[in-house]
């Protein structure tokens, strides 16, 4: 089951988990053809949906355990509820699925170029799931509010530490809508479904 986490933590484990099982529902049914099949020029693949999510995924981690160490180290500890600044929620409201504006990933978060195979990329994006629980076990005890994330996209940008975790979790439900839209396009190539 876990590391025992305070509530806002647990909920933020339980979304990552719900994540990967949506993940893994997705591509089930899928071949590595469908899986890589565009709707059109400029627009992702599921394939390339997902490892974006691996790519983001692994930078922002790494940001947080360096964080959330440095935090533990110098006694930054604190007791919830937390409260997040007008930036976090701002950052929330940009990643809702339900908001339709499309943002262009900056270049070293995006996916590899090449065609990929189901079965690595859900491999890595629950080595990223394992990577997320140590982050929030770590962070567990500390203020949530006040120890603040680098952005490994602009230094200069910083992220409340537990609204960080809240725009990861929201991140990847963006893309996986933005991947499940694939395989639901006019022109989906739905005789590669190993079911159908």
């Amino acid at each position: 089951m876990g590391h025992s986490l305070t509530p806002e933590l647990a909920d933020h484990r339980q979304q990552f988990r719900d994540n990967r099982s949506a993940a893994h529902e997705l591509c089930n049914p899928l071949t590595r053809e469908a899986f890589n099949w565009r709707p059109s020029e400029g627009r992702r693949s599921v394939a390339e949906c997902l490892s974006h999510l691996v790519v983001s995924g692994k930078l922002y981690s790494d940001a947080i355990l360096h964080a959330a160490q440095a935090a533990r180290a110098a006694r930054r500890v604190g007791t919830g509820p937390f409260r997040y600044g007008l930036l976090s929620r701002m950052m929330l409201r940009s990643l809702d699925p339900q908001n339709r504006r499309r943002f262009k990933a900056p270049r070293k978060f995006a996916p590899p170029p090449t065609e990929s195979a189901i079965e690595p990329v859900l491999e890595a994006l629950d080595s990223a799931l394992d990577r997320w629980e140590h982050c929030l076990e770590i962070s567990d005890g500390l203020d949530l509010a006040r120890v603040k994330i680098t952005s490994p996209e602009l230094p200069l940008l910083r992220f409340q530490l537990g609204a960080t975790f809240a725009m990861q979790a929201m991140h990847e439900r963006r893309h996986l809508q933005q991947a499940r839209a694939v395989t639901t396009a006019p022109a989906f190539p739905a005789s590669t479904l190993e079911d159908s």
